[in-house]
């Protein structure tokens, strides 16, 4: 704890000491690398033709509170209408952490099983259809596996230039509030991908899963805090396990997507307004020239 009460991430760890990458890493190897071949097959099977779900909400701004207007429907990308913008949400964390039970529950109003077994170590792609308050988009969600992460901290070259494939604009980093483990590597992660520069310009939310596990809770809310208002991102605590705050992390991301396309879309404003000026100038430079030779 800090001098004045506030919370430190770095004093959460015995010793006062910030977990390090290569101290007591022996559970880097407890997982088991997916198989290259399998997932380069996995991701030539992700076919973007079929249907994805579509989910609308609404909020309102005085309690806060996120509705779910329950009007669930299906879509196609072969349809012939135009489609919302398609943003990629990339979803890292080791496994154990909810992360896949999370991203099942997001596809759907309905409460999901999430205490079925469910194979954490194998990349899932899916699509979602979102309209937050009239505004649409669509995020494809890439949950990828657990062994993704222990490589990417460690800068692997090969899951850098994977991550970079998918370009994404949203980075979730999930974390399970009864596993400290799991915290760590969040601090991994997120120190990693700002040291690489990969944060700027994107919507970053810390998530702490699994806070359903009270009794077995070893990480606290103001640990996660902390860790999120060092490296600047969003903080979130849902449950999968009981579909506790899902939608309003769905939302969230949502509207933090949309503040950054409008961002994006405003500097284009700027600089095509600057481009179109210097074109009028090179103009009324060649008018007053032929005006000059008349």
């Amino acid at each position: 704890m800090g001098d004045k009460g506030k919370c430190v991430f770095d004093d959460f760890f015995e010793g006062n000491k910030k977990p390090a990458l290569f101290e007591d890493n022996k559970y880097m190897h407890e997982n088991k690398e997916v198989d290259d071949n399998q997932a380069k097959a996995e991701n030539e099977d992700c076919d973007y033709d079929h249907e994805y779900t579509v989910r609308k909400f609404s909020t309102f701004s005085r309690n806060q509170s996120v509705v779910d207007e329950g009007q669930e429907r299906k879509s196609s990308q072969s349809d012939n209408i135009a489609h919302p913008p398609l943003f990629c949400t990339a979803v890292l964390g080791i496994s154990s952490t909810g992360k896949t039970s999370l991203c099942n529950q997001f596809s759907t109003c309905a409460h999901v099983n999430t205490f079925d077994e469910v194979q954490e170590e194998v990349n899932r792609e899916t699509q979602l259809g979102l309209e937050v308050d009239g505004w649409k988009c669509r995020l494809h969600m890439v949950d990828l596996p657990g062994s993704f992460s222990h490589s990417l901290v460690q800068r692997d070259e090969t899951c850098c230039a994977r991550l970079d494939s998918y370009d994404p604009v949203v980075l979730l980093v999930v974390f399970a509030v009864d596993n400290k483990r799991s915290l760590e590597m969040a601090w991994h992660l997120l120190a990693m991908l700002r040291g690489e520069d990969r944060l700027s310009g994107k919507v970053v939310v810390l998530v702490a899963n699994k806070t359903d596990l009270v009794r077995s809770r070893v990480v606290r809310e103001a640990e996660g805090k902390s860790l999120a208002v060092r490296f600047g991102v969003i903080y979130m605590e849902t449950s999968a396990g009981i579909n506790y705050n899902v939608d309003e992390l769905l939302v969230r991301i949502v509207e933090q997507v949309k503040m950054v396309s409008e961002e994006e879309q405003e500097v284009r404003g700027k600089k095509m307004s600057i481009t179109e000026r210097i074109k009028d100038l090179a103009m009324r430079k060649k008018s007053r020239k032929r005006t000059d030779k008349l």
